[in-house]
């Protein structure tokens, strides 16, 4: 599991708009193939094999395996299910868990595929296939509530604020950047979430201040809040597949693909928080006016829409009658990247003096260069039974790098805008390695039988900095950001793993009809984020009570099931 500190770090690269991370170079370059329920049941181990709509994304020869020309559609469901717990400050005592589920339509795959004979020597077809295929899936709905008296959002939001003059918060630009003051703090500032105690020392509106000791101004939560965090990322990326592949004596495949990634991915995330007993949260307004804290939410929103291309090359070779191998390389994905973000805050008191606030729409475009691709594979047929098949597939996500869509190119600089992004690439990305198992048993009377089974590394690595500490990618970026220098020496893989199994069933009909159905269950290595910045917070006696935030664990799974209806002629 991802230690706190890795996952909320991850989660405040979110909050930071305009400002690309490391990590969501990685989050758009990933793979997560669907397919066709044929080659989804098969765990997607078809890069020997071939003879499948679904299996042209994996190697561009495989269209040429078929012996007729085919078009099929294959529509989906995707179902995820997430548990999550709550604890009160960080990871120290997480409680229960609960379980939110999400479902979601789409359409995995749907192409064609055109076969033309040859009477020349040595050749025998060739092929020409359009194809839309899908190559991930981020449906993910998280909800987790929990109690606690030791700090507050807005207690959060407050310390963020300490030392910023009241007059910046009158910002008007959506990209952050008036005064570099974020429009979390400015939304806070407006919707009457927190307010000046004096000289530029904020409080937020659920902290009652008092001294301690020693007579020093505190700020403390009087009583308990009830708290909800609610995460909720969807879309999808779809490949668009121009392909065309050669068939040699039927021994020898060989194609090429120019792919067209188009993709649209979302993100909310909602933070609640409600006084459950109100009477312990008094307020007074400069006004004179006094009431009682009730609730108060923040609100975040981002979309990404990010278009791109690659070209990929394989062959598939048949050196005996029961042996099929596969080879595949995938150049770089160079993708251009549109990102639309925005805060919103809200505030109840018991004399409905409420308060909102919204940011504007704030808009950045740039682009990104994704991991090369290499697969290898091997099937081997038994006869008139079924096959077995096994992928072997490594990227290499080190290689990714940021530029801006307006210059910029000198990508390498610490100077550029995204040198220390693309600096924190090399330093904790890897390679990823992912392994596919299928097999397939044929029953009779044109039915068969399928199975998978596969799992994907993470290619985030940890590295050890100058003070002994194994820190991430967004811990190394947030230490430079601040001004400091990391020099960082030995690294290790995370660990984690994306795993999955599949099984399905098929049908083929003496005629041109076929259909197939299979469903396949996704699971992601655990995570743990917290609801808001830590930050040192106080009881009414001055006395520490917490230096970490509620802390959410997650533990997520995704199901996916689908049927291929499909014709040949």
């Amino acid at each position: 599991m991802k230690k706190i500190a890795m996952a909320s770090a991850l989660m405040l690269a979110f909050l930071t708009a305009g400002a690309q991370t490391a990590f969501d170079a990685y989050n758009f370059s990933k793979t997560n193939y669907a397919g066709t329920a044929r080659s989804m049941s098969l765990g997607n181990a078809m890069t020997a094999l071939g003879g499948d709509i679904g299996a042209v994304v994996l190697n561009p020869a495989g269209s040429a395996v078929f012996n007729y020309s085919v078009v099929s559609l294959t529509p989906g469901i995707s179902i995820s299910s997430v548990g999550s717990s709550y604890s009160p400050e960080g990871e120290m005592a997480f409680g229960p868990m609960s379980s939110t589920t999400k479902k979601q339509f789409n359409m995995p795959n749907a192409g064609a595929v055109l076969i033309l004979n040859s009477d020349d020597e040595g050749l025998k077809g060739w092929s020409f296939s359009i194809i839309c295929t899908q190559t991930d899936n981020s449906l993910n709905f998280s909800s987790v509530s929990g109690r606690t008296n030791k700090t507050s959002m807005l207690g959060s939001l407050a310390a963020r604020m300490d030392g910023i003059a009241e007059e910046w918060f009158a910002a008007t630009d959506a990209y952050t950047m008036d005064n570099h003051v974020s429009w979390d703090l400015v939304n806070a500032y407006r919707s009457g979430q927190v307010s000046n105690m004096y000289r530029n020392y904020y409080i937020g509106n659920n902290q009652l201040d008092g001294t301690d000791s020693q007579g020093r101004t505190i700020k403390y939560v009087p009583d308990y809040l009830s708290q909800n965090s609610e995460e909720y990322y969807y879309g999808t990326k779809n490949d668009i597949l121009l392909n065309t592949a050669f068939n040699f004596n039927d021994n020898l495949y060989v194609g090429m693909t120019l792919g067209i990634p188009v993709s649209r991915y979302r993100y909310s995330s909602n933070v609640y928080e409600a006084a459950e007993n109100p009477l312990s949260f008094p307020v007074k307004f400069d006004s004179g006016s006094a009431t009682y804290f009730k609730s108060a939410t923040y609100g975040y929103d981002y979309a990404a829409n990010y278009d791109g291309i690659y070209a990929k090359l394989g062959l598939i070779y048949r050196p005996v009658k029961f042996l099929r191998l596969g080879l595949t390389f995938q150049s770089p994905t160079l993708y251009a990247i549109n990102e639309f973000w925005s805060y919103t805050s809200n505030v109840r008191f018991e004399n409905n003096s409420n308060g909102s606030a919204t940011s504007p729409e704030g808009q950045y475009s740039y682009c990104l260069r994704s991991p090369y691709q290499f697969s290898v594979g091997a099937a081997l047929t038994l006869g008139n039974l079924g096959f077995i098949s096994a992928d072997y597939e490594l990227a290499d996500y080190s290689i990714m790098s940021f530029r801006d869509r307006h210059g910029d190119y000198n990508v390498g600089s610490a100077y550029s805008t995204f040198g220390l992004t693309n600096d924190a690439i090399s330093k904790f990305y890897g390679v990823s390695h992912a392994l596919r198992l299928g097999a397939e048993i044929r029953v009779g009377a044109g039915l068969s039988l399928r199975g998978g089974y596969g799992f994907i590394t993470d290619p985030s690595l940890l590295r050890k900095s100058s003070s002994g500490y194994w820190i991430d990618a967004s811990e190394y970026e947030s230490i430079i950001e601040s001004g400091g220098s990391e020099p960082v020496t030995d690294k290790k893989y995370t660990g984690d793993r994306t795993r999955f199994f599949s099984f399905g069933l098929g049908y083929s009909s003496a005629g041109s009809f076929f259909a197939d159905i299979a469903a396949k269950r996704t699971t992601y290595a655990s995570d743990t984020y917290i609801l808001y910045d830590n930050y040192y917070a106080d009881d009414a006696q001055g006395e520490l009570v917490a230096s970490y935030a509620p802390g959410a664990r997650i533990e997520r799974s995704l199901w996916n099931v689908s049927l291929t209806l499909g014709w040949r002629f």
